[in-house]
Parts: C-alpha cells; sequence; structure tokens
C-alpha cells in the first residue's frame, strides 16, 4: 500500500534526495526527521518487509513495549490511544509505523516494501551523492536509485532469536524439540487433554515476557519451568518511568540516571561492572528474577510487579544451559543440561527458545560501534546516542542542516565489540559514557530547536521544572562527561571500515562449552 493506501507502483524513482533504508523504529524516525528538516524534499524509505514496522513484524505476538509508548514510535507522529502508561502490544506498535506512512508523510515522501539494498558505490569524493542498488524481492529485478544522502537505519537487523545451540551432544535433538517464541500462541491452542510442562530457555526480557504469558493463558494444571544461564539484571521500570500521574519533581530522569551510573562504573568502582551492578541491584534499580545471579543488564526493564509474577509462576533452574532431550521409559521427557544434570518433566512438554536475539554473530546497532560516515557514502547513526529513535531523528536533520559537521564531530563507541560474542558486565556503563557524550556533540551541531522538536525525549515523562534541572545538571557535568568517554570509550574515525573488533578466535557460546557426559546425570526434580 502506499502513503495514504493507495496501490503503488513497483518502479523506483531514479534520483531522491533522501534514501532510508528500514522502516522500522529506526527507520521512520530518519523519515520523521527529514520531514521536520526538508518536508519538500524527495524522500523514499524502503524496507524488506511488505510493510512498515520492521522488527517488530518478526516479533512474537505477545510481545509488548518495555517503555510507555509516548517515549517511543516515530517523533512527532500520535499514537492512537490517549493512555501514557500504556506498554502497547506488537500490533499496536505496527499500526502506529503503518498510520504514520499512509496519513503523516508528505506528498513527496514514499515507501516502498520488498526492496531490499544490494549495495552503495559513491559517485565521486565524500559528500557526493551515491548510486544504491536496490533488488525488488517480488520479481528478483535490480534498480539503481541515485540520493544525495542515504541513511542505513536498519538498527537491530532482527533475524529471529538465538537459534538452538550447535549439536553439542551430537544428536540434533534439542533442534527438533523446540519452537520458536513466535509458535507458542499456535502452540497453546493445540493442547491436548494431558496435564503439560512449558520449558521456558532463556532469562532475558523475552524469558520474562513468555513466562508471563504462560501463566495468563495456559491450563491450571500445566506448569512452567525457566531454564536460565547467568540470567539478566532488568531496570526496574517505575524506578524512572513511573506511571505518569505520579511523576513529579522528585522523579529522577533516566539521563540523570545514566550520568550517575557511569560515574559510579568509572569512578566509585574503577571500571568493574560487576561492581557496578551489585550496586544497583542493592539500590533497587536492578531487578534480578528467580535467584539468579546476573553480571549484565541488556536494557531490558521491569516491573516490581512482573518480577513477582514470574517467581510466582516458574520453577527455576539457575546456571545451567538446555544441550538435548530425551524419552524416558516411562514416557516422561528428560532435559539434558549442560552441567551432566537431567530434569525430568511431563511426556507432553513444550519447549519455547527465549535465547537472546542481540548477541548473534551479526553486527548490528548494538553489538558493534561505528562512526556515523560509513566508507560507502552512506549514514549509519546505529545507536551511539543510546537508542536508535532518536539517533536517526537527529542524524537526519543534521545531514540537511550541517553536513559537514559530520566530518569533525568527535563521536565514541564501546572499546570491544560484541559480534558474536554475549554482552559483558561493561555492555551497559560504557554505552552510557559514549552516549552521553555523543549526545552532547550532537545536541551542540542539531541546535535546540531539532531537539526540542524530537517528541521521543524521557525529559518529557517529567514536570518542566525538573526537565530544566536535569538539562543544567547535564550541562555542568559536561565536562567530566567528556573526559570519561576519552578514557573509558574510543574515539571513532570518520568513514573507518567495519568495526574488526570481534569475539577471541576461541570464543564459544556458554551453551557450546564443554559439558558433562550424559546417561547417570543427576535427576532434578
Amino acid at each position: 500500500l502506499g502513503r495514504r493506501g493507495s496501490p503503488t507502483m513497483r518502479a523506483l524513482p531514479r534520483k531522491v534526495d533522501h534514501l532510508v533504508i528500514g522502516a522500522g523504529y529506526s527507520g521512520l524516525n530518519a523519515v520523521a526527521g527529514f520531514k521536520w528538516a526538508r518536508p519538500s524534499s524527495q524522500t523514499l524509505c524502503i524496507d524488506r518487509r511488505g510493510e512498515p514496522g520492521g522488527s517488530w513484524a518478526d516479533y512474537y505476538d505477545y510481545v509488548h513495549l518495555h517503555t510507555p509508548a509516548q517515549l517511543f514510535g516515530v517523533s512527532g507522529h500520535p499514537w492512537a490511544h490517549q493512555d501514557p502508561d500504556r506498554l502497547v502490544s506488537r500490533n499496536e506498535v505496527m499500526a502506529h509505523c503503518a498510520s504514520f506512512v499512509k496519513q503523516s508523510m508528505p506528498p513527496s515522501f514514499s515507501f516502498q516494501g520488498q526492496m531490499e539494498l544490494r549495495s552503495v558505490r559513491p559517485t565521486g569524493t565524500h559528500g557526493s551523492p551515491v548510486v544504491a542498488t536496490v533488488r525488488d524481492l517480488a520479481t528478483g529485478t535490480d534498480n539503481e536509485v541515485e540520493a544525495s544522502t542515504v541513511i542505513n537505519a536498519t538498527g537491530f537487523r532482527y533475524e529471529g532469536h538465538m537459534p538452538a545451540v550447535s549439536d553439542v551432544i551430537g544428536d540434533g535433538s534439542l533442534a527438533a524439540a523446540e519452537i520458536p517464541a513466535s509458535a507458542l500462541t499456535a502452540a497453546l491452542a493445540s493442547r491436548g487433554a494431558a496435564p503439560r510442562t512449558c520449558v521456558v530457555v532463556g532469562g532475558g526480557k523475552t524469558g520474562m515476557d513468555t513466562v508471563l504469558h504462560l501463566r495468563d493463558h495456559m491450563a491450571a494444571d500445566d506448569e512452567v519451568v525457566l531454564i536460565q544461564g547467568r540470567g539478566r539484571y532488568f531496570i526496574n521500570l517505575h524506578r524512572f518511568l513511573p506511571p505518569k500521574a505520579s511523576a513529579s519533581l522528585r522523579t529522577e530522569t533516566f539521563p540523570e540516571a545514566l550520568l550517575r551510573w557511569a560515574h559510579l562504573w568509572d569512578d566509585d568502582c574503577g571500571g568493574d561492572g560487576v561492581k557496578a551492578g551489585e550496586a544497583l541491584l542493592s539500590s533497587g534499580e536492578f531487578l534480578a528474577v528467580g535467584g539468579a545471579r546476573p553480571d549484565t543488564c541488556m536494557m531490558g526493564s521491569l516491573t516490581e510487579e512482573e518480577k513477582t509474577g514470574v517467581e510466582a509462576t516458574a520453577r527455576f533452574v539457575n546456571g545451567e544451559h538446555l544441550v538435548g532431550v530425551r524419552r524416558a521409559a516411562s514416557g516422561a521427557t528428560r532435559l539434558l543440561l549442560r552441567s551432566g544434570a537431567e530434569l525430568e518433566t511431563r511426556p507432553e512438554t513444550v519447549i519455547i527458545n527465549c535465547r537472546s536475539s542481540i548477541s548473534q554473530v551479526r553486527r548490528n546497532a548494538f553489538t558493534a560501534d561505528a562512526h556515523v560516515l560509513r566508507p560507502d557514502g552512506t549514514l549509519d547513526p546505529g545507536a551511539l546516542l543510546g537508542l536508535t529513535g532518536p539517533a536517526n531523528y537527529l542524524v537526519a536533520i543534521l545531514s540537511c542542516t550541517k553536513p559537514a559537521a559530520f566530518e569533525h564531530m568527535t563521536l565514541y563507541g564501546m572499546r570491544a565489540g560484541y559480534v558474536g560474542r554475549k554482552m559483558g558486565p561493561d555492555w551497559i556503563f560504557e554505552g552510557a559514557a559514549r552516549a552521553l557524550a555523543n549526545s552532547l556533540t550532537v545536541g551542540d551541531e542539531v541546535g535546540p530547536a531539532a531537539l526540542r522538536s524530537c517528541t521521543l525525549d524521557p525529559l518529557r515523562w517529567v514536570p518542566f521544572p525538573r526537565q530544566v534541572y536535569a538539562i543544567v545538571l547535564l550541562a555542568m557535568a559536561r565536562g567530566d562527561i567528556l573526559d570519561r568517554a576519552e578514557r573509558r570509550c574510543r574515539r571513532l574515525v570518520p568513514y573507518e571500515e567495519e568495526d574488526t573488533v570481534h569475539a577471541p578466535a576461541d570464543f564459544a557460546s556458554p551453551e557450546a562449552q564443554p559439558h558433562a557426559a550424559h546417561g547417570h546425570g543427576l535427576a532434578a526434580h
């Protein structure tokens, strides 16, 4: 469908002012930035999926936002509902994205789905237009589109949750037994008469969502088991985003918290993310679920009510990884754990894969940092400002108003890449340090009017006097923020090649580490 619901032709324009790759949270905010800065420009947004919404189209159907909708979505585009506290569903996010494309894009803007970027080549020196080769996935034909600006806003690059581990014990039993989280609703609907065990594999946000979904939709005689390795810290949502009506002058904003966390990690804990995480757990700012002993926070959030609900619903197996499945002589299901222990469950057992969808063997905005200016002439804001939506919105504006600024801006990235390896304890703290510094730098360049236009700013959650207080606090801490980024992060170089700091050669995921032999393991009932 076209911008206002009318059919569109498959042929792409030969030349546009702006080309945006991706129509999810990142890409549509880049489009919104171009709308704010150059509403009469020729702007084309493409996505390999048929409809706007990006990765949300591929998520499990019971997923919902981690934070209130007012701080998410497309900047400047209203949500269909008026409840500021609502954690909206996947379908509501998809509808929000579709309504922006159909109702809010200027007449000279367009979206085309089932299009995939194949390559980009500059037409001259840096700053010259580029030519993008775009494949029509419906016909298999390639089209060339010349654009003055190309923003690669593929962001998360979601390809599904971490697949079943490599065949550690050599029988393929785990891959054959698991279902993805996206298939859970159908599995629940096809339930037979016998009570069953639902095994949730993975202790991240998806695992928590899945346990709560099972609580609300499984039969009364079903049971839930959650197998989590080290587990995760979760941000205590209501500490920083309490119900809107109760947000007051005393409510600490999230940017203030990031500043304090970076100081805690760098100055009080000497750069030790484990100690910093333990301190935030003790203060109630981080939550750990089910007796897990995590050392990493991946920015997922929970309320204390959700934590209580998960703990009341699931039986926890902590510090373990599922490596295989057997059928006992009695008909029961035997889950083989990496330690050599075995967990016996009911004959009717459903195993749901909820492993991490971020730390996979692929580059995305959260596993590797690179300068906005890419060697092929595109702009790739990634998550350099913390979240990909505001980053793409402001970079799109800056590319229109001060394109030369990218050449001289000092931007920072995390020292280590996380492509193909687990996020370490320092990830959230180093990420906070670089996001604060980069936000100051980009904010200086785009100016106050552009900053005020971004409706995704978490400062908007609190009363105006507290917003002013937070802005003054960050301004006063400017020297400390930039100094910390210089010491703890790395300067990014314009046009540098893709980040080559990957996992060590001997890295293997925890699930693939050596495990005890099975056959006489301890049954964990």
